[in-house]
């Protein structure tokens, strides 16, 4: 699964956990960025995240995530056994 089909895939999860359109995401896409991405929803967007993806994100992982490419890198760090 390469970058773009990572993004496309959070897209979807941010659309259905903000229960809206499925935004255009790219790695400097911060939360900041998509209507209604508050703290509340950053924590269920990222348990989304960590169930369809099968992983599991340590706090200092949590706390470095500052952009869509962000998470995109740890998803893939995780993937390959980093």
């Amino acid at each position: 699964m390469n970058h773009d089909d990572l993004l496309d895939k959070i897209a979807i999860i941010i659309a259905d956990v903000l229960d809206t359109d499925k935004p255009q995401l790219d790695m400097q896409t911060t939360a900041n960025n998509i209507e209604g991405w508050d703290s509340l929803a950053h924590i269920s967007i990222v348990t989304q995240i960590e169930s369809d993806f099968q992983v599991k994100f340590t706090l200092v992982e949590l706390a470095e995530f500052s952009t869509v490419g962000s998470i995109v890198q740890a998803i893939e760090r995780k993937r390959n056994g980093d």
